[in-house]
């Protein structure tokens, strides 16, 4: 278990203002005690079909109780690029969640520049300026989520249970839904040896949802971890100093899934993580009743019908609220009266 019980919440926005809500609302009611600060990393470009996205996250998030401890970031330059693009290294660097790992020592607030990165799927560990202040005034903890999950319980005090020395993440390990070896590895991304019936093309063709991503480690003889292991960042924990003590430049990777190859050279390098199952404390994309929201970024209609659904709900729990300040209110003034009324029988 971490000493320091503390977190800051990196979430990186593109789009979906009520289910970014939603998913604040709950981290804050279930986890409040262990969190410092949110971290919001609002993309350059929002969503084509909802451009005014980041300010309609900056209102909402306005109204909170929470809001003070919100901290908005937008980088000047966003320039992921695809395998076989023509960029240059630095231009081929994702900047998610960077500005929430690494400070940049400016004296104007926030600051841009290049840096490391990981996961074009959310979780980005590189350099970046943020907030002015020294590094080791930030929790050395971040727990990473994705802006459309929901959360039931107290995640981030049960990852942090679950930190022990030695830990420099825990969360979901694997996309066991593309793997081949699922079925039997447990998520045991070291220990678990895949058969040699499991190691033929036969099987990974047939098992694999993406078997081509297997040729490289089938080559070199290294199968674990596999090619669908990475720590998940839909809702994590890291450890910002290992991060940033592995020597691992994100940036300089031309995969797609940087995950997948961040978490594999940080396992090589001797970091470790622990499996979690964060499905006992959150729900992913639950507004838009599918298992990981991708569905949204790609079509208008389920987009807004989840952004609909969350809006719902959010107005639903904030009449809720005020129902249950106007009970107080009225059972407050009836204490009152009566307390009152045998004061003046008293007399």
């Amino acid at each position: 278990m971490r000493e320091n019980k503390k977190v800051d919440v990196a979430i990186n926005i593109f789009g979906k203002p009520f289910q970014t809500l939603a998913c604040l609302r709950t981290i804050w009611h279930h986890c409040s005690q262990h969190i410092d600060r949110f971290l919001i990393v609002l993309e350059k470009e929002q969503p084509k079909w909802q451009t005014s996205a980041a300010d309609s996250i900056q209102y909402l998030v306005s109204q909170e109780p929470f809001a003070k401890k919100v901290f908005f970031y937008t980088p000047k330059k966003y320039e992921f690029a695809p395998i076989g693009s023509t960029f240059s290294h630095k231009e081929r660097l994702c900047y998610r969640y960077q500005w929430a790992i690494e400070g940049g020592f400016g004296t104007n607030g926030v600051t841009d520049c290049y840096g490391r990165a990981i996961d074009s799927g959310g979780v980005d560990v590189s350099r970046a300026g943020f907030i002015s202040g020294r590094i080791d005034e930030f929790s050395d903890l971040l727990f990473i989520c994705h802006n459309d999950m929901l959360f039931t319980g107290d995640i981030i005090g049960a990852m942090l249970d679950s930190i022990t020395d030695g830990v420099s993440g825990v969360g979901y390990i694997g996309q066991c839904w593309n793997c081949p070896f699922a079925d039997n590895c447990n998520h045991d991304y070291l220990g678990y040896q895949p058969t040699k019936e499991e190691l033929t093309m036969d099987h990974i063709k047939l098992a694999a949802s993406r078997p081509w991503v297997f040729m490289d480690n089938l080559q070199v003889g290294q199968i674990m971890p596999c090619p669908e292991c990475r720590l998940n960042e839909f809702a994590a924990i890291i450890s910002r100093e290992d991060a940033l003590q592995s020597d691992v430049y994100f940036g300089e990777y031309t995969v797609m899934d940087l995950g997948v190859a961040w978490f594999r050279d940080m396992v090589n390098r001797g970091y470790r993580f622990t499996h979690f199952d964060i499905y006992q404390y959150g729900i992913h994309g639950y507004f838009a009743n599918d298992t990981c929201g991708y569905t949204t970024q790609k079509d208008a209609k389920r987009y807004f019908d989840a952004e609909i659904n969350a809006e719902h709900w959010c107005r639903i729990s904030v009449k809720e609220q005020e129902n249950a300040a106007i009970e107080r209110a009225e059972a407050n003034e009836k204490a009152e009266a009566e307390a009152e009324a045998a004061g003046v029988v008293g007399q």
